[in-house]
């Protein structure tokens, strides 16, 4: 669960933007506590500040007590022109010291003239931030046009190998590889140079539906595709999607996944989409599943299903 909040003013409601298109998921998670304006430092709604702040509180979730460190995903939203540049931004822990964070631009402000600026005539709307939360629970976010665009590298930085056969990561003692010819999911990951995953046994996502045929998101190769999404030196997404086929090679609904790792993480979070294309009335879902064949040695690994959905068979009308 996402447990990072930021709280800043909403742009004028009568304002219209053009936004951004991004693959990225709705992650924007909800605010933590209220923060009045007045504590948002420098935030001017038409006019680019000098320097401004952004406060980001950390509301831990159960489950993650004993880690030191743990990869968090927020967005940030600024009025118009408040930000010209994504580059002039920085992180910064409690004692003041930069952190490392890695960005992307999800929305941008068409900018009337003033306070346009010579070539540019957008401005950050919202921005998404990627960065490891250590023990404190309030980090600071700087902006501004004299904002140092130099910012602090991870210790591990992520690795990225990208060839005809599979996309390896590496974060430190973490490495995976993706396969390119069949949607595994995971191919195989190592901790500390051993590989914790059998050769043999079911991979990725499956279905069984109410008849009990079996569809696995591995067995299409047809519509397979694997890409790099991002790829930075504090955190890489591997996007795989594909249908669901079955023995016979009948196919059904897609399967989209996110693999996101971060720089020196012993953590793979996964986000799957499932895409029905079929109606109720033609096939309903029995059971929906991710498996992956762990050896002997990591049956002790930690798994967690993030959130619970329920599910309620209906009836087309």
């Amino acid at each position: 669960k996402s447990f990072a909040g930021v709280a800043a003013p909403k742009p004028e409601s009568e304002s219209v933007s053009s936004a951004s298109q991004t693959d990225e998921p709705a992650l924007i998670p909800s605010i933590s506590k209220e923060i009045k304006p007045d504590q948002l430092n420098g935030i001017a709604p038409h006019a680019p500040s000098e320097k401004g702040e952004v406060p980001i509180l950390i509301s831990r979730p159960k489950g993650i007590a004993g880690l030191s460190s743990w990869p968090v995903r927020c967005g940030v939203p600024f009025p118009r022109g408040a930000v010209a540049d994504a580059k002039n931004v920085r992180l910064l822990g409690p004692d003041g010291k930069a952190v490392p964070f890695q960005s992307k631009t999800l929305g941008t402000w068409d900018l009337p003239a003033p306070p346009r600026q010579a070539g540019s005539g957008k401005s950050v709307r919202w921005l998404l931030i990627a960065f490891n939360a250590g023990t404190a629970d309030r980090y600071t976010l700087q902006f501004g046009p004299k904002i140092d665009s130099s910012r602090a590298e991870p210790a591990q930085p992520v690795r990225v190998k990208n060839d005809k056969k599979a996309i390896t990561v590496e974060t430190g003692d973490l490495k995976l590889q993706v396969s390119r010819e069949h949607n595994s999911l995971i191919e195989q990951l190592w901790w500390k140079g051993v590989p914790l995953f059998r050769k043999d046994g079911r991979r990725g996502a499956w279905l069984t539906d109410q008849s009990g045929k079996v569809f696995e998101a591995a067995r299409d190769a047809k519509e397979y595709k694997v890409e790099v999404e991002q790829s930075g030196p504090l955190r890489a997404i591997i996007k795989a999607s594909s249908m669901f086929a079955n023995e016979s090679g009948q196919r059904t609904n897609q399967s989209i996944s996110r693999i996101h790792v971060s720089a020196g993480q012993p953590v793979v979070q996964i986000y799957h989409t499932f895409v029905l294309t079929e109606g109720g009335k033609k096939r309903q879902l029995k059971n929906l599943s991710v498996s992956f064949p762990l050896e002997k040695e990591a049956c002790g690994a930690k798994r967690r299903v993030a959130e619970s959905v329920a599910y309620d068979s209906f009836e087309e009308g």
